[in-house]
C-alpha cells in the first residue's frame, strides 16, 4: 500500500465562494489589461479571444451578483421581520396622533388668530407712542427740562416697540412641561390645472430637461425614432 505524500497547502481550509470568485475576476481583469492595450483588432483570432474573455468576465460578474444576493437575503428577511413586528405599533401611534392633531387644529387656529390680532394692535400702539415721543423730543429742543422728559419718553417708547415686536414673534401654540409646544404649520399644496402654462413657467429649469429626456428614452424604447425637439443619435454597442 502506497502512502500519499501531503502537498503544501493540504492543511489549509478551503476557500469560500467570495474568495474564489474574487480571485477569478482579478485574474481575468489582469488578463484583460494584456489584451486591451488600445490597439485595434487585427485578426479574427484576437477578436475571438477578447469575446471569450468578455463572456468569462460576464459569467463571473453574474456569479458574484448571485452570491451577493444570496448573502444579503437573510439580512433582508430579518429586516422585513423587524419592520413587520413594529408596523402595527407605528400605525396605532400615527392614527392616534392624527386624531389629536385634527382635534387640536381649530383650537390652535383660534389662539393663533387672536394672538396675531393682539400683536398687530400692540405694534400699532407702540408705533404711535414712538411717533408721539419723537415729535415731543423735537418740540422740546430748546428746553433742557422738557428735553430730558422727552428723551426718557422716547427711550421708553422705543423699548415698548421692541417688546411688541418680540412678543409677536412668539408662538401661540399650547405648551406643556417637558415637550415641544404645539403649533400650526401652513402648507401650500399645488394642483396642476394648466400643463402648458406650467411648462412655460419652468421651461428653463434643468429638472425639466431631465424629465423630457427620460420621456424621450421611454418613447425610443417603444420604437419611436423621430421626436420633436430631439436629435436621435445612432450608437452601436457590443452585447
Amino acid at each position: 500500500m502506497t502512502s500519499q505524500i501531503a502537498e503544501i497547502g493540504d492543511n489549509n481550509p478551503p476557500e469560500d465562494e467570495f474568495t474564489l470568485i474574487s480571485r477569478e475576476i482579478s485574474d481575468n481583469y489582469d488578463e484583460a489589461k494584456n489584451w486591451l492595450d488600445g490597439d485595434a483588432i487585427a485578426s479574427q483570432d484576437i477578436a475571438a479571444g477578447i469575446v471569450t474573455l468578455m463572456r468569462e468576465l460576464q459569467r463571473q460578474g453574474k456569479a458574484a451578483e448571485a452570491l451577493r444576493k444570496e448573502e444579503k437575503q437573510p439580512h433582508l428577511d430579518a429586516s422585513r421581520e423587524v419592520d413587520a413586528k413594529f408596523k402595527p405599533l407605528a400605525e396605532v401611534v400615527k392614527r392616534a396622533v392624527d386624531a389629536c392633531k385634527t382635534t387640536l387644529a381649530p383650537w390652535e387656529k383660534q389662539k393663533r388668530d387672536a394672538k396675531e390680532a393682539a400683536d398687530r394692535e400692540a405694534r400699532r400702539i407702540a408705533a404711535e407712542e414712538e411717533a408721539k415721543a419723537v415729535a415731543a423730543r423735537q418740540a422740546a429742543a430748546g428746553n433742557i427740562a422738557e428735553r430730558e422728559v422727552a428723551d426718557a419718553n422716547l427711550e421708553a417708547a422705543i423699548s415698548a416697540s421692541k417688546k411688541a415686536k418680540w412678543e409677536s414673534s412668539k408662538s401661540a401654540g399650547t405648551k406643556v412641561s417637558g415637550s415641544r409646544a404645539v403649533g400650526l404649520r401652513t402648507d401650500y399644496i399645488p394642483t396642476l390645472v394648466d400643463t402648458l402654462a406650467a411648462v412655460s413657467h419652468y421651461f428653463d429649469r434643468p429638472e425639466i430637461a431631465d424629465v423630457l429626456l427620460q420621456m424621450a428614452k421611454q418613447d425610443i424604447r417603444a420604437g419611436e425614432r423621430k421626436i420633436p425637439g430631439f436629435t436621435i443619435e445612432t450608437k452601436e454597442t457590443v452585447i
